[in-house]
Protein backbone atom coordinates (compact mmCIF):
# COMPACT_ATOMS: atom_id res chain seq x y z
CA UNK A 1 0.00 0.00 0.00
CA UNK A 2 1.11 3.33 -1.25
CA UNK A 3 2.10 5.88 1.54
CA UNK A 4 -0.39 8.96 1.72
CA UNK A 5 0.86 11.47 -0.02
CA UNK A 6 -0.18 15.50 1.59
CA UNK A 7 1.59 17.77 -0.83
CA UNK A 8 2.99 17.46 -4.16
CA UNK A 9 6.86 17.64 -3.25
CA UNK A 10 6.81 14.71 -0.69
CA UNK A 11 9.33 11.84 -1.14
CA UNK A 12 8.25 8.58 -1.14
CA UNK A 13 10.30 8.06 1.81
CA UNK A 14 9.36 11.25 4.12
CA UNK A 15 6.70 10.70 6.41
CA UNK A 16 4.51 13.00 8.35
CA UNK A 17 5.73 13.23 11.99
CA UNK A 18 3.90 16.05 12.87
CA UNK A 19 0.20 17.96 12.36
CA UNK A 20 -0.34 21.24 13.36
CA UNK A 21 -3.84 22.31 13.39
CA UNK A 22 -5.24 26.21 14.67
CA UNK A 23 -7.04 25.70 17.87
CA UNK A 24 -10.78 25.23 18.03
CA UNK A 25 -11.13 29.20 19.46
CA UNK A 26 -10.67 30.73 15.96
CA UNK A 27 -14.10 29.67 15.09
CA UNK A 28 -15.57 31.32 18.10
CA UNK A 29 -16.77 34.24 16.22
CA UNK A 30 -18.32 32.33 13.27
CA UNK A 31 -19.88 30.61 15.65
CA UNK A 32 -21.23 33.45 17.64
CA UNK A 33 -22.76 35.29 14.64
CA UNK A 34 -24.27 31.54 13.30
CA UNK A 35 -25.58 31.30 16.15
CA UNK A 36 -27.90 34.67 16.31
CA UNK A 37 -28.41 33.99 12.38
CA UNK A 38 -29.74 30.66 13.65
CA UNK A 39 -31.75 32.77 16.34
CA UNK A 40 -33.33 34.44 13.53
CA UNK A 41 -34.50 32.39 11.30
CA UNK A 42 -35.96 30.24 13.78
CA UNK A 43 -37.51 33.32 15.38
CA UNK A 44 -39.09 34.13 12.01
CA UNK A 45 -40.29 30.72 11.41
CA UNK A 46 -42.08 29.94 14.92
CA UNK A 47 -42.83 33.84 16.66
CA UNK A 48 -42.95 35.74 13.57
CA UNK A 49 -46.60 34.28 12.38
CA UNK A 50 -47.77 34.46 16.30
CA UNK A 51 -46.86 38.35 16.35
CA UNK A 52 -47.77 39.50 12.82
CA UNK A 53 -50.12 37.18 10.90
CA UNK A 54 -50.37 38.93 7.68
CA UNK A 55 -46.99 38.08 7.16
CA UNK A 56 -48.23 34.38 6.45
CA UNK A 57 -50.93 35.19 4.21
CA UNK A 58 -51.53 36.59 0.86
CA UNK A 59 -48.37 37.77 -1.17
CA UNK A 60 -45.99 38.54 1.86
CA UNK A 61 -46.50 34.63 2.48
CA UNK A 62 -44.21 34.08 -0.46
CA UNK A 63 -41.32 36.50 0.00
CA UNK A 64 -41.62 34.75 3.91
CA UNK A 65 -41.33 31.25 2.45
CA UNK A 66 -38.74 32.40 0.27
CA UNK A 67 -36.75 34.38 3.02
CA UNK A 68 -37.42 32.03 6.23
CA UNK A 69 -35.33 28.86 4.44
CA UNK A 70 -32.97 31.36 2.93
CA UNK A 71 -31.59 32.15 6.31
CA UNK A 72 -31.10 28.24 7.78
CA UNK A 73 -28.86 27.98 3.84
CA UNK A 74 -27.09 30.81 4.16
CA UNK A 75 -26.28 30.68 7.94
CA UNK A 76 -25.33 26.58 7.24
CA UNK A 77 -23.09 27.29 4.18
CA UNK A 78 -21.25 30.36 6.27
CA UNK A 79 -20.77 27.16 8.86
CA UNK A 80 -19.83 24.77 6.33
CA UNK A 81 -17.23 26.89 4.81
CA UNK A 82 -15.45 28.02 7.88
CA UNK A 83 -15.03 24.72 9.27
CA UNK A 84 -13.51 23.53 5.84
CA UNK A 85 -11.24 26.31 5.68
CA UNK A 86 -10.58 26.02 9.19
CA UNK A 87 -9.98 21.62 8.32
CA UNK A 88 -7.54 22.95 5.44
CA UNK A 89 -5.27 24.98 6.87
CA UNK A 90 -2.61 22.90 8.20
CA UNK A 91 0.79 22.86 9.15
CA UNK A 92 3.01 19.56 8.41
CA UNK A 93 6.00 18.74 9.97
CA UNK A 94 7.40 15.31 8.34
CA UNK A 95 11.00 13.48 8.43
CA UNK A 96 12.66 16.19 6.10
CA UNK A 97 10.57 19.44 5.77
CA UNK A 98 8.04 21.74 7.56
CA UNK A 99 4.94 22.14 5.23
CA UNK A 100 2.63 25.11 5.84
CA UNK A 101 -0.47 24.82 3.59
CA UNK A 102 -2.36 27.61 3.83
CA UNK A 103 -6.12 27.31 2.48
CA UNK A 104 -7.12 31.64 2.50
CA UNK A 105 -10.25 30.96 0.57
CA UNK A 106 -12.27 28.01 -0.95
CA UNK A 107 -10.26 28.46 -4.55
CA UNK A 108 -6.66 29.84 -2.96
CA UNK A 109 -4.42 27.67 -1.27
CA UNK A 110 -0.80 28.27 -0.84
CA UNK A 111 1.73 25.80 0.12
CA UNK A 112 5.11 26.66 1.53
CA UNK A 113 8.18 24.51 2.57
CA UNK A 114 11.17 24.54 4.58
CA UNK A 115 13.83 22.03 4.66
CA UNK A 116 14.97 21.13 8.22
CA UNK A 117 18.24 22.03 7.52
CA UNK A 118 17.61 25.59 7.11
CA UNK A 119 15.96 26.22 10.17
CA UNK A 120 17.67 28.70 12.48
CA UNK A 121 15.27 28.82 15.67
CA UNK A 122 11.84 27.72 16.77
CA UNK A 123 9.85 29.91 19.01
CA UNK A 124 6.92 29.63 20.81
CA UNK A 125 4.53 32.30 22.20
CA UNK A 126 1.59 32.86 24.35
CA UNK A 127 0.02 35.95 24.47
CA UNK A 128 -3.38 37.49 26.34
CA UNK A 129 -4.87 35.63 29.02
CA UNK A 130 -7.32 33.86 26.14
CA UNK A 131 -4.15 32.15 24.58
CA UNK A 132 -2.57 30.97 27.84
CA UNK A 133 -5.64 29.33 29.75
CA UNK A 134 -7.21 27.86 26.39
CA UNK A 135 -3.01 27.09 25.60
CA UNK A 136 -2.73 28.17 22.24
CA UNK A 137 -0.73 30.72 20.58
CA UNK A 138 2.36 31.18 18.10
CA UNK A 139 4.92 29.01 16.30
CA UNK A 140 7.40 31.09 15.09
CA UNK A 141 10.45 28.56 12.43
CA UNK A 142 13.26 31.13 11.79
CA UNK A 143 14.82 30.34 8.59
CA UNK A 144 18.23 30.57 7.08
CA UNK A 145 19.62 33.95 4.70
CA UNK A 146 16.91 35.37 3.14
CA UNK A 147 14.22 33.11 3.57
CA UNK A 148 11.03 34.54 5.29
CA UNK A 149 9.99 33.09 8.98
CA UNK A 150 7.55 30.56 9.15
CA UNK A 151 4.61 31.62 11.29
CA UNK A 152 2.22 28.87 12.40
CA UNK A 153 -0.64 30.95 14.03
CA UNK A 154 -3.56 29.96 16.60
CA UNK A 155 -1.48 26.72 17.13
CA UNK A 156 -2.91 24.11 19.88
CA UNK A 157 -0.31 23.30 22.44
CA UNK A 158 2.50 25.99 20.86
CA UNK A 159 5.26 24.81 23.46
CA UNK A 160 4.58 20.92 22.85
CA UNK A 161 5.15 21.13 18.76
CA UNK A 162 7.54 23.71 18.96
CA UNK A 163 9.75 21.16 21.06
CA UNK A 164 9.11 17.98 18.63
CA UNK A 165 10.11 20.29 15.77
CA UNK A 166 13.26 20.99 18.05
CA UNK A 167 13.57 17.22 18.53
CA UNK A 168 12.52 16.65 14.91
CA UNK A 169 15.51 19.06 13.90
CA UNK A 170 17.68 17.08 15.81
CA UNK A 171 16.86 13.91 14.34
CA UNK A 172 17.26 15.33 10.82
CA UNK A 173 21.01 16.79 11.72
CA UNK A 174 22.16 12.68 12.75
CA UNK A 175 20.41 11.55 9.44
CA UNK A 176 22.80 14.24 7.56
CA UNK A 177 26.06 14.08 9.83
CA UNK A 178 25.39 17.74 10.91
CA UNK A 179 26.01 19.34 14.43
CA UNK A 180 23.36 21.06 16.11
CA UNK A 181 23.78 22.84 19.36
CA UNK A 182 19.66 23.01 20.43
CA UNK A 183 18.99 23.51 24.56
CA UNK A 184 15.13 24.43 24.69
CA UNK A 185 12.29 25.17 22.55
CA UNK A 186 13.63 28.79 21.77
CA UNK A 187 17.63 27.74 21.59
CA UNK A 188 18.98 29.24 18.17
CA UNK A 189 19.92 26.07 16.56
CA UNK A 190 23.63 26.13 14.70
CA UNK A 191 24.93 23.90 12.24
CA UNK A 192 28.28 23.20 10.87
CA UNK A 193 29.35 20.75 8.10
CA UNK A 194 30.98 17.68 10.07
CA UNK A 195 34.07 17.10 8.38
CA UNK A 196 34.48 13.55 6.71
Amino acid sequence: MEPVKYFESQQPNESVVLMIRKHWFVLVPTMVMVSILYLVGLFALFVLPFIWPSVVTGYSYNLYVLIVPSIFLITTSMLLYAYLIYYLNVGLVTTEHIVEISQERLFSRNVSQLELGKVQDVEAQQKGMAQTFLNFGFVEIETAGEMPNFILKNVSKPNEAAQKIVNLIEEYARRHGIRTDVGDVNANIVRENVEK
